[in-house]
């Protein structure tokens, strides 16, 4: 398989940094590299993450102020199943207390 062979541009170059790679971890390499449609749309973009991963004991305010305005808020919170820090509004005590109630 030819780099030109391959529509995915992300995939392309890794390719081409990693000749003789197998085309499986490439391809699991290229997913992860590339972001999801609603990352365009949050109102976090651009914005550092230290405002969204905080050491403990820290407020989650300015990060929630964020999540407030934001209109991806439902599809960052199910990204940050299992994650720390401030993921669509919430923390994760506050998501690990959302899984258990459902």
């Amino acid at each position: 398989m030819s780099n030109d062979d391959i529509g995915n541009p992300a995939l392309a170059a890794l390719m081409e940094a990693r000749p003789g790679a197998p085309v499986d971890l490439l391809d699991t390499l290229a997913a992860l590299a590339q972001r999801p449609a609603w990352h365009a749309s949050a109102a976090c973009r651009g914005r550092g993450t230290g405002t969204f991963f905080v050491e403990r004991g820290e407020s989650m305010e300015s990060a929630q102020a964020v999540c407030a305005e934001c209109p991806v808020v439902d599809p960052c919170r199910v990204a940050g199943e299992g994650e720390v820090g401030v993921w669509g509004g919430t923390t994760g005590l506050e998501r690990r207390q959302q899984r258990a109630a459902a």
